[in-house]
């Protein structure tokens, strides 16, 4: 009596390469095999069925993705917030819980651009000297307007039909304009300081971003102003200062010299 033929489950070599049905009747070699005198084998590693899961790269992307649209959502609840922000209008300044937020997200999502602020130092300024330290106010509300700015553009691309959109880019002008109206009347041009070059550069990158170049432009020129008339090109000032402040400057340095070109 004839053997019955079984189809594998797991085709030889021969079979899985031609793409047949791979038929036996018990034991090695198949039919096909025979049929072609050929050495049956199943050196072949069989592949998992179903779904194999995603790539590295496909994990990495949609991970991207996700970050971007929780960024989106946590700017969209801000603005909902600042529909009607409480704004101090004798000062123009925005509410301290602003800057702080703003500033946590340079920290989170920006150090890696601009790695040149401190920014745990800031917040401290800003909370334990709210009315008499106009430096740090300059410098955090142009900080805080670079944030929104820049971060924006995520938003942009995931819905550009989102109307938070008009809300956050009123917010940072507050911030840009607090931050130009302190520097103005209250702050000596005379007395120059890392922090007021750092004021100077993120309004530089603040109005590039919104597309006021020739204000960017102006700020640009005094940042770079700034760093020749503190002597921070030279190798000589470099020398004298700590490690920690050497590594400032630097950073510093190249970043405008980047932005010049």
């Amino acid at each position: 009596m004839e053997k019955r033929r079984t189809r594998t489950a797991n085709p030889c070599d021969g079979c899985s390469l031609r793409r047949v049905r791979c038929r036996m009747q018990g034991n090695p070699p198949c039919l096909e095999c025979q049929k072609h005198s050929v050495e049956c084998t199943f050196l072949r590693v069989p592949r998992k069925r179903g779904p194999k899961g995603p790539r590295q790269c496909t994990s990495q992307k949609v991970a991207h993705y996700q970050n971007e649209i929780r960024q989106s959502q946590s700017l969209g609840s801000i603005s909902q917030e600042l529909v009607s922000p409480v704004v101090d209008h004798e000062s123009g300044q925005m509410p301290l819980r602003l800057y702080i937020e703003y500033l946590d997200k340079f920290r989170e999502s920006l150090t890696c651009v601009w790695p040149i602020l401190n920014i745990e130092d800031l917040k401290s300024r800003l909370v334990h000297n709210p009315q008499g330290d106009r430096g740090a106010w300059a410098l955090a509300g142009a900080v805080c307007a670079t944030v929104i700015a820049q971060l924006r553009l995520s938003q942009i691309r995931l819905a550009e039909q989102d109307t938070a959109t008009t809300d956050l880019s009123s917010v940072a002008e507050s911030f840009a304009r607090h931050a130009q109206r302190l520097r103005d009347q209250f702050i000596d041009r005379e007395d120059f300081s890392t922090e007021s070059l750092l004021t100077a550069f993120f309004l530089h990158i603040y109005f590039t971003i919104t597309g006021r170049i020739r204000t960017a432009i102006l700020y640009l020129h005094e940042t770079i102003a700034q760093l020749h008339l503190q002597d921070l090109h030279l190798t000589e000032t470099l020398a004298s200062l700590a490690d920690e402040q050497k590594e400032l400057v630097l950073r510093i340095y190249w970043l405008v010299f980047v932005s010049e070109k």
